[in-house]
Parts: C-alpha cells; sequence; structure tokens
C-alpha cells in the first residue's frame, strides 16, 4: 500500500480530531462534576440556612410565650383572734400572693376583693351565706390614721402579702373569699410608682382593669367559743 502525502495529512487530521473530542468529553465531564458539587453544596448551605431560620423563629415564639405566661399561687391564713368587742369574734385573714410566673400582674383591690361569709344549710341541704363580710384590705395603721392598699402589684419571682381583718357575730363554719381583677395589659406594664397606693384618690387612671380575668382562691374555717 502505497502512502502519499494526502493520505498521510488526512490521518493526522483524523486523529486530532479524536484527541480533541476525547478531550472535551474529558473536560464536560468535569464540568459537570465541578456543577454537581457546587450545586450540592449550595443546597446543604441553603437548608442549613433556612433551617436555621425556622429554628431562630420557633426559639424567638418560645420565649415570647414564655415571658408572656402569667402565674400566681395565692393561698389564704386565717386566724381566729380575740374581739375588740367581747361580744363578737375576731378573724385575722392573710392572703398571701407568690407570683410564678413571668410577668409582672397589678391586682384591683378597691371594691373589697374579700368576702367572709357564714354558711348554713337549707331544708334542700343546700349551704348559703347566713352572715356576710367584705373586710377592707390594711396596709398600715399608724396613731389615728388607717391606710388602706387599693391596689397591688406583684413582679415574678416575688411575694406580697395584704391583711384582713373582720368581727363577726357568732361562731360557725365560715367561708373566706378571695377574687381580684387584674390588670388588661398584665405582662411588665404598670410601674411601681402606679400601684399600691395608700390614697384612693392617687390610683392610677390609665390601669385598666380586665373584669373577666379574676385572680382568687377559697378557705373554709371555724370559728370556736
Amino acid at each position: 500500500m502505497k502512502i502519499t502525502k494526502e493520505s498521510l495529512k488526512k490521518l493526522l487530521e483524523l486523529n486530532n480530531f479524536e484527541n480533541f473530542a476525547h478531550l472535551a468529553s474529558g473536560v464536560k465531564n468535569i464540568i459537570i462534576t465541578i456543577a454537581i458539587i457546587i450545586g450540592g453544596v449550595w443546597s446543604a448551605y441553603t437548608f442549613g440556612a433556612l433551617n436555621s431560620v425556622e429554628k431562630a423563629k420557633k426559639e424567638l415564639e418560645k420565649t415570647k410565650k414564655e415571658l408572656n405566661e402569667l402565674s400566681l399561687d395565692i393561698d389564704i391564713d386565717a386566724k381566729q383572734l380575740p374581739s375588740l368587742d367581747k361580744k363578737k369574734f375576731g378573724i385575722l385573714v392573710e392572703v398571701i400572693i407568690a407570683n410564678v410566673g413571668n410577668g409582672s400582674i397589678a391586682l384591683d383591690l378597691q371594691k373589697k376583693p374579700l368576702t367572709i361569709s357564714k354558711i348554713a344549710k337549707n331544708k334542700k341541704g343546700i349551704i348559703y351565706a347566713a352572715q356576710y363580710y367584705a373586710p377592707l384590705p390594711y396596709m398600715n395603721l399608724t396613731e389615728g390614721n388607717t391606710h388602706l392598699i387599693y391596689s397591688q402589684l406583684v413582679h415574678p419571682g416575688s411575694t406580697k402579702r395584704i391583711y384582713f381583718y373582720e368581727e363577726v357575730k357568732s361562731p360557725g363554719i365560715y367561708f373566706i373569699s378571695f377574687q381580684s381583677k387584674a390588670d388588661k395589659e398584665v405582662n411588665n406594664r404598670v410601674s411601681k410608682s402606679t400601684v399600691g397606693k395608700t390614697d384612693e384618690n392617687s390610683i392610677d387612671e390609665t390601669i385598666e382593669f380586665d373584669p373577666n380575668l379574676i385572680w382568687g382562691t377559697h378557705k373554709f374555717i371555724e370559728l370556736k367559743i
């Protein structure tokens, strides 16, 4: 077989084309591989970023919820005392209010939140209030003066005590009830200077108490002769 210059030239051109094709194919595969890697890294980053954002949002909502949790632990301690009037029976009532939540709560004490009722039973066996008393909340007593408290702010982690005194006519079983309206915006809105006043006229009129939000507790006691 005779090899001419023309056939040798064509052979070289064909060989160069095949080499270029192989090279182009290899470059293409490398580019595709790099693109896949970059796409995977971007997807992982995007997922991680979005996941972090969602996690942060959930943590924020959780924190807000915890801050808005309101809880009071209210207890009544009642003791029988010798009466100033020998014909009556003295009752000293201490209402203990502990704020175990995360928000400050203002309680309304203006409308006699404590009631003391002597219970009796009717013919159907249902108990009712045979005698009814509504003592005032005392803050302090000084010579010739009585200081009452008309509202009470309870901060988270703090405990407040409110005292009531009443003289009743006869011994027996008494039902003591404490119920107080709370401020509508009870989460740390009310400043300490606006509550706990001893003068009824000095109460902050911006405090709006919610009649549907009631804090309270109850207790039965027996007064003996």
